[in-house]
Formats: structure tokens, C-alpha cells, sequence
């Protein structure tokens, strides 16, 4: 047996043990898995659809109808000549900025759906199409961990800023355009609103589908701790789930370049989230190159931020996290959520093969 049959072996029976432990553990642990589950499914309810539905309709239409380039025109010129794309790109660019860390990556495979050629660039816009959205940065990290708005606003200024600087560096060495025929446009203007929608619906369950199975992995992973006495630090599990953010606690402003910098990694469960909707349209290997310097990168900026920012926090927000979910019962909605999911990805099986 050759050397890389044995390690693909190595790798495989390993696999294989993690599965049956993390199965022994749905036994096991079956009460807290289950509580885990539902808790992720109010997540989803009641932050991630509320939060991310809209905006992932209203940026697919906009890029497949052609409103970009009435939106984003005074934009053009400054941006272009910072990063040395096209308008289709800095579109997704500038959308993705405000929708959060998802959109960026929906809108490529969309472009790519529409002309196979933006598949050869999307690896490399992917690196800088990915942002905290501003209301989790504000209202959920400012607000919830630190009771301070302007908290909120520094993280997400580090992490646009941290965009625009690993997007000037692709632009500078790569070739960040589509060639196309003159007076042709690398992409059709004919969206309907109504194909925003489904493939929106098919994405968001993709992404709650994710975050479900990766709280259960976490949940899994705490009771082993717990059983065995290994500590399993807070800061790991914001690492896996982007969520768990909010279970730090933030003692003073000094916590903030570190929130910054895991705010722009985004997390595991994030990266297989972005991975589930793009499918294989695209390589992610210049992407996850790059979380560890964009990391670095969202850190010193938020750092350099701070000497010119001065930020106060609340006495009441010292030592302790007072953010937290509120995981209201709601059954008679999760029913008809996926029911109505199931509906739509019945009817739209050649969207769901497009991703």
C-alpha cells in the first residue's frame, strides 16, 4: 500500500471514530441535544431569518434585474479604482457589506450561474466578500456585550476597512475582471423577484441546517468536557459557532480588537454555511488562506481605530455578558417554516441543483 492510500486509511478510520463518539454522545446526551436543537431552530427563528431573509431576496434581485446599476453608480468610479473590478463585483462587494457574511458568497454563485467565466475570479473575491453585518456588530455585539453603540460601530468599520484592504491587495495582483465581447454584458438583466425568493428560501435553510448541526456537534463536545473535566473555553466555541461570541464576557474595551479580529473570521459553522450554498461552483482554498491574516488585518485596524476613538462602557457591562437569547416557544411557526420549505424546494428542484 502506497503512502497516500495509507493516510487517506489513517484519515478515514479516524472519521469513523469521531462519528461514533459523536453518535455515542446523541445517546448519551440525548436530553441536552435535544434542547440544543430546538434552542438553534429559535436562532434561526428569531435572529437569522429575521435578520438575513430580507436582505438575501432584495440583493439577488438587484443583481439579477440590473438595479445595481442605477444603486451603486456613484460608487463606481472610487471603488473601481481601488480594487480593479468590474461593476458586478463591486456590487456583490458593496452588498455583501451590509447583508452580512452569506450574501457575498449568494451573489457569486448567482453570478457564476449567469456566466461560468466569474467562476476563474470568485476564489479570490470571496476573500473580501464576506462582512459582519452592521445590526449583529451593533446590536448584538455593541449593545449586547458591551452596552455601547460605538462599540459596535468600531467592529464593523475594522471589518469593512479589513475588506477594502485584502480587496486592494487581490486587486493588485490578480486579474479581478470578466473579458467579454464589446457592448455585451457578462451577466442577463430578466431576474423576477419571484426566483429571489425561492432560491433565498433554499439558501437559508441550507444555513440553519448548519448552524442546528453544529450547535449539536458543540453541545456533544461540552458534555464530554463536562464528564472528563477538560475545560472548554468560551473563545473555542465562538471559534466553531459565531454565536457563542456573545457567551464572552467583555471586561473593558481592550476585548474589542479580539472580537474584532473572531468577528472577521466568522467561524466554522459560518465557513461550511458559505460552503453549503456555493456547493462546488468555486474553490475556497484562497478564502480560508486568508481568515488568518484578515484576522491579524481586523485587529491592528480596530487597535489603530481606538487611539482616535475613545468608547466609555457601562459600569453594569463590567465582568459579565448581559446579552441573551430570548428563546420564546413557538411551535405553530417552526411547523409551518418547514413545511413551507418543503413546499418550495419540491417546486424548485432545478434551483435547488443551481444552488
Amino acid at each position: 500500500m502506497q503512502r497516500g492510500d495509507k493516510m487517506k486509511q489513517i484519515k478515514k478510520i479516524f472519521i469513523a471514530i469521531l462519528i461514533t463518539a459523536f453518535s455515542a454522545g446523541i445517546i448519551i446526551f440525548s436530553d441536552k441535544i435535544s434542547s440544543s436543537v430546538f434552542q438553534s431552530i429559535n436562532i434561526c427563528l428569531e435572529v437569522i431569518i429575521p435578520s438575513t431573509f430580507i436582505f438575501m431576496v432584495l440583493s439577488s434581485y438587484i443583481l439579477s434585474s440590473g438595479l445595481y446599476d442605477i444603486l451603486f453608480r456613484p460608487f463606481y468610479h472610487p471603488v473601481e479604482r481601488i480594487i480593479k473590478t468590474d461593476r458586478y463585483i463591486i456590487s456583490v462587494f458593496l452588498l455583501s457589506l451590509i447583508g452580512g457574511y452569506p450574501v457575498g458568497f449568494k451573489l457569486l454563485r448567482e453570478l457564476i450561474a449567469e456566466n461560468e467565466n466569474y467562476s476563474a475570479i470568485a476564489p479570490f473575491c470571496a476573500t473580501f466578500c464576506y462582512c459582519i453585518s452592521p445590526s449583529f456588530a451593533v446590536t448584538m455585539l455593541g449593545l449586547g456585550m458591551f452596552g455601547s453603540i460605538e462599540a459596535g460601530l468600531i467592529i464593523y468599520f475594522s471589518n469593512v476597512i479589513t475588506c477594502f484592504i485584502i480587496a486592494i491587495f487581490y486587486g493588485k495582483t490578480h486579474q479581478l475582471k470578466v473579458i467579454t465581447e464589446k457592448n455585451n454584458t457578462p451577466i442577463s438583466h430578466n431576474g423576477k423577484l419571484t426566483d429571489s425568493i425561492n432560491t433565498s428560501v433554499i439558501s437559508l435553510m441550507k444555513m440553519c441546517s448548519v448552524i442546528i448541526f453544529f450547535n449539536s456537534v458543540i453541545t456533544v463536545f461540552e458534555c464530554f468536557c463536562d464528564k472528563t473535566k477538560i475545560p472548554f473555553p468560551t473563545a473555542l466555541k465562538a471559534v466553531l459557532e459565531i454565536s457563542n461570541i456573545l457567551k464572552l464576557e467583555a471586561l473593558s474595551p481592550v476585548a474589542l480588537p479580539y472580537i474584532s479580529a473572531l468577528a472577521s473570521l466568522g467561524g466554522i459553522c459560518v465557513i461550511f454555511q458559505c460552503k453549503s450554498l456555493i456547493d462546488k461552483s468555486f474553490s475556497l482554498k484562497p478564502f480560508l488562506l486568508s481568515r488568518f491574516f484578515t484576522s491579524i488585518i481586523a485587529f491592528a485596524v480596530t487597535n489603530l481605530i481606538m487611539i482616535f476613538w475613545d468608547i466609555s462602557i457601562p459600569s453594569s457591562h463590567f465582568g459579565s455578558n448581559s446579552y441573551t437569547f430570548n428563546f420564546s416557544t413557538n411551535k405553530a411557526a417552526t411547523v409551518f417554516l418547514l413545511i413551507m420549505c418543503i413546499i418550495l424546494m419540491q417546486k424548485n428542484e432545478k434551483n435547488l441543483k443551481k444552488g
